[in-house]
């Protein structure tokens, strides 16, 4: 199974890209935040109980609650990256490792974070695979911020999406230097059926 992970900070349609491939022979999604369009009824039901912890934490302001639920996505990603094992090639709108690493960073204390980082990398990395390419969707923070149409998440400030563009480009780097193909897209002016089909292209060349 090739595996190919779509990431990019907020609003840069990674999961709108995803979607478009939904019904491409050959392909299968996993949607990590709108579960209830995935194949495990498990990840269904696990990725509306993650999604509802999110959303508590987010409208009370609760970091820890909030960086929790983001963590426990990694939960219904596996009941469904299971059920979905014998797919040509599977798409995500995340990265288990990458995401969870990048997002991390904000959501723990500062100093606890430092020091958690590197036991939570080799973790992630012993119970998770990398992806065999990224599409990574670059979008400004300025962009992310005007494209913004929902109540703002707890890192949706200016400063701190610089602050994840700046993690993902050093996972990213990371990645690349141990030879995983990363598929850099420039989201900032192009229309959404644009990056769309830049990503379907990549994705179909590997049927």
């Amino acid at each position: 199974m090739y595996k190919v992970s779509v990431v990019g900070i907020d609003n840069s349609g990674k999961t709108s890209v995803v979607r478009s491939l939904d019904q491409v022979e050959g392909v299968s999604t996993i949607h990590t935040t709108t579960y209830q369009n995935n194949g495990s009824r498990v990840a269904r039901v696990s990725g509306r109980v993650v999604n509802e912890l999110t959303q508590f934490g987010e409208a009370r302001n609760l970091k820890g609650v909030t960086g929790l639920g983001y963590f426990l996505h990694l939960f219904p990603y596996h009941f469904e990256e299971r059920a979905k094992g014998s797919s040509q090639v599977l798409v995500s709108d995340r990265d288990t490792i990458v995401d969870t690493l990048c997002y991390s960073d904000f959501y723990l204390p500062s100093g606890f974070s430092r020091i958690v980082r590197t036991p939570l990398k080799f973790l992630l990395q012993h119970s998770f695979s990398y992806p065999n390419s990224f599409c990574y969707l670059e979008v400004s923070s300025e962009v992310s911020v005007q494209r913004n149409n929902k109540p703002l998440q707890l890192h949706d400030t200016i400063k701190d999406l610089d602050r994840l563009r700046e993690l993902f480009e050093e996972e990213l780097f990371l990645a690349e230097r141990q030879g995983i193909q990363v598929v850099r897209i420039d989201t900032d002016t192009k229309p959404l059926e644009e990056v769309a089909d830049e990503v379907t292209f990549h994705v179909t060349r590997l049927l």
